[in-house]
């Protein structure tokens, strides 16, 4: 599918399949084609919507800074989903993509009818711990600004988060990683970070028992902060499912894709069922 215009900003786009709409967004420094394998999975039952996101790859990178905080990012998502012409979706992300969907479900309910959120993090609740990850996080945009491209993916792969990929990803799928993180632009990444980043979005934790919708939480089990989060945000959300994924880490969607993959289907199958 082209590009699709949402209020002058490019995004590229790719909906396959036909029936309820499940949009799949991707994380940081990655692209829409991460979720290719959950698309051949979905694709038979649901019409998947795939992205990638304000700021990644081959969707625009405006100047302005307003274009990438979480208000905005919410309700340009929720307005291309209508100009493709679905009232909801589900909405399933992973890290960056999983904070978003939940925004979108606690910011605009009716826009939809599940969420699947992987290594998702609902903010951070204390004011000066905010602050400090925003300081963090303006330090990184300004290295993305100051070093290039190429030193930011060297300093981001070499990260203990991604140990678990090192160890399970077969050196093919890693060379792939590496050149889908070289294929960013600095300058969106680092407004990515500044509109989007832990530090300036906004905590929902308080939030979360309004989001009565089915939510299923996911984790890998080695990635120890996203199972503690997604067990805290299931203590919280209503109708909440969560599932652990044993030998995954940081992006269990590509190191155990299969178990994954049937885990989404099988919640959104009965999400539909219950809908």
């Amino acid at each position: 599918m082209p590009y699709i215009e949402v209020d002058g900003l490019p995004l590229m786009v790719d909906k396959i399949g036909k029936g309820p709409a499940v949009v799949l967004l991707h994380g940081f420094a990655s692209e829409g084609r991460t979720f290719r394998p959950l698309v051949w999975t979905l694709d038979r039952e649901f019409a998947t919507i795939s992205l990638d996101l304000v700021g990644h790859n081959t969707s625009g990178s405006p100047i302005a800074l307003t274009r990438y905080e979480m208000p905005r990012v919410v309700d340009d998502l929720v307005a291309l989903i209508h100009t493709l012409g679905f009232e909801r979706a589900a909405w399933v992300g992973h890290g960056l993509g999983g904070n978003i969907a939940l925004q979108v479900a606690v910011r605009h309910p009716e826009a939809a009818w599940a969420i699947a959120l992987e290594a998702t993090s609902p903010g951070i609740q204390d004011a000066e711990a905010r602050a400090r990850q925003r300081a963090e996080d303006e330090a990184l945009a300004a290295r993305l600004e100051t070093n290039g491209l190429s030193a930011f993916v060297d300093e981001w792969e070499a990260l203990p988060i991604w140990e678990s990929q090192r160890r399970v990803l077969s050196p093919q799928q890693l060379e792939a990683l590496h050149i889908e993180r070289l294929s960013q632009r600095a300058k969106g990444l680092a407004n990515v970070v500044r509109g989007m980043g832990l530090g300036a979005q906004e905590w929902v934790g308080d939030r979360l028992p309004q989001v009565t919708i089915p939510a299923l939480l996911l984790a890998g089990s080695l990635d120890t902060a996203a199972c503690e989060a997604a067990r805290g945000m299931s203590a919280s959300l209503p109708n909440a499912t969560l599932t652990i994924l044993e030998g995954a880490g940081h992006t269990a969607h590509l190191e155990q894709p299969e178990a994954f993959n049937e885990a989404v289907l099988a919640f959104l199958r009965e999400a539909v069922a219950r809908d």
